[in-house]
């Protein structure tokens, strides 16, 4: 029988990898948050990455989880641009796989569910002149032991 392990926090892996993958635009830093901030129209571009669904396929040794990721870009080609970088940013660390240095754990698969894709936005984030992608793709992790 295995022994269980504390999974890790994927959220948190998958932020480390994409700064590491994905540091920046066209040389300007991306700005990675899990929240949106009250100031965010000045912090372009900004990548959102946060776990929306999941399960622990096996609770005590592999997660599985599914990832809402939107990208802002203050023109609609940078912000295309940037989801498809954050696309093979988190394909890439996947296939190595990506092992965190401060979260005991690592990101080994990639599944794309949906996206990226343009989307116009809500009353909270809609700006005339930002520009928004979203995609969703579903991680693995599993702890370093």
């Amino acid at each position: 029988m295995r022994e269980s392990y504390l999974l890790p926090d994927s959220e948190a892996i998958a932020l480390e990898a994409l700064r590491l993958y994905v540091p920046d635009l066209a040389g300007t830093p991306i700005q990675y948050v899990v929240k949106m901030p009250d100031e965010w129209y000045h912090l372009m571009p900004v990548v959102m990455v946060r776990r929306t669904a999941g399960t622990a396929e096996n609770s005590s040794y592999l997660d599985q989880a599914v990832f809402t990721v939107h990208c802002f870009a203050s023109t609609r080609r940078d912000a295309s641009l940037l989801s498809r970088s954050i696309r093979k940013g988190l394909l890439d660390a996947s296939r190595v796989p990506f092992v965190s240095k401060t979260e005991g754990g690592s990101m080994f698969h990639f599944r794309e569910i949906g996206g990226p894709f343009y989307s116009a936005g809500n009353d909270n984030v809609h700006h005339p002149d930002v520009f928004r992608f979203v995609a969703s793709y579903q991680l693995m992790f599993r702890p370093v032991v």
